[in-house]
């Protein structure tokens, strides 16, 4: 007779036992849950902070901003020599040392105090300005600087003498073929660091030498020519072409020793929004400046001498010959050889700033 095994453990001993491991499973999943909460409660804070820190920088870069297209508007002009660099660290060190000048408020839509201070320093020669904008004045202050640089009228230049031989745009720039740019290509430079043309409200970028062109068109300037053909007559003792608008027709020597300036493009919208590219009919020695986009056409073996300076995109279609330079506040594109060299630029004189973000 084979001997069965018979449990005389109490059924209420195992169901303790039972109910003791379902206790130890909720608890752990208890703890779990209350970890995971606890680390979403510090990511939540975490990222508050983070965007709290991200507007007050944001407020303090508007700020600086403001001051620097204040600046803007008058000379910059004084016989400090302290390096604009050693300045900047100083201020980030401790800005009690730097010799500000009186801070100016500005009005904010948001209850956070907002301002702006300046001090004169020098920057490659030139009489600048740190600018400082101010987040909270309280504690934590949060801060943002720029250097503004003022460049002297009445060169005879364009205001853009660096940029010879090379091709520069805030956007990125894209060559296609075989290119041989003497000074380089700097592109995706920023809009705060390529100059922009345009003369546009509130955009201290701006060096304004469009509007610069068009008083001097509006006050009857006979140096200023208006028109917005490449076959319109031309007067003699014309130094500029001011187009309100587009500037179209082809492009040859009738423009030589000419800066041609356009409000909108060169290179215009035809039907449905197709571009219609300007040609270059022969060699031509002038600049080309736009509020807007530039596009050209059919170089071949021709050249332009000047410098292309458009305040949108710039693209130019086949072989290219260049003699200047080529800044563009968008993107810049060249679908055929491209062969960019320094050389004088043809223009007028006008006022020229540019700031340089710290």
């Amino acid at each position: 007779m084979i001997p069965r095994c018979i449990d005389k453990t109490p059924r209420s001993a195992a169901r303790q036992r039972q109910g003791g491991a379902a206790l130890i499973v909720v608890m752990a999943f208890l703890t779990i849950g209350t970890m995971v909460a606890v680390s979403s409660m510090s990511g939540s804070t975490t990222n508050e902070r983070m965007a709290g820190n991200y507007r007050l920088t944001t407020l303090a870069q508007m700020a600086a901003e403001t001051g620097a297209s204040r600046a803007m508007e008058d000379t910059i002009e004084h016989d400090t020599g302290t390096a604009c660099r050693s300045l900047a660290e100083d201020a980030r060190d401790n800005a009690a040392s730097v010799p500000w000048e009186p801070s100016v408020a500005l009005p904010s839509e948001t209850a956070i105090p907002l301002g702006y201070r300046q001090a004169q320093c020098r920057h490659d020669g030139d009489d600048a300005l740190l600018i400082q904008g101010i987040a909270n004045y309280g504690q934590p202050a949060t801060s943002y600087s720029l250097i503004i640089v003022g460049r002297p009228q009445g060169s005879g230049e364009l205001p853009l003498e660096d940029y010879g031989g090379t091709i520069t745009s805030a956007g990125p720039a894209v060559l296609h073929g075989r290119a041989d740019v003497e000074n380089g290509v700097h592109d995706n430079q920023g809009t705060h660091n390529v100059p922009d043309p345009r003369d546009l409200a509130g955009d201290a970028t701006s060096t304004g030498f469009i509007a610069d062109i068009q008083r001097r068109a509006s006050e009857g300037d006979p140096e200023v020519h208006s028109a917005c053909d490449a076959d319109a007559p031309i007067p003699s003792g014309t130094t500029h072409v001011f187009c309100q608008g587009d500037f179209t027709g082809n492009l040859n020597g009738r423009l030589n020793g000419l800066t041609v300036v356009a409000t909108g493009s060169f290179g215009y919208r035809k039907n449905k929004n197709k571009y219609e590219f300007l040609r270059i009919e022969s060699d031509v020695s002038a600049s080309l400046v736009a509020g807007d986009a530039i596009r050209i056409k059919g170089f071949g073996n021709r050249t332009i001498s000047g410098l292309l300076w458009s305040g949108g995109s710039l693209h130019v279609h086949g072989r290219s010959n260049i003699v200047g330079g080529v800044v563009a506040n968008g993107a810049v594109r060249f679908d055929g050889r491209t062969m960019v060299t320094g050389g004088s630029q043809a223009g007028g004189d006008s006022a020229g700033m540019f700031w340089e973000q710290l």
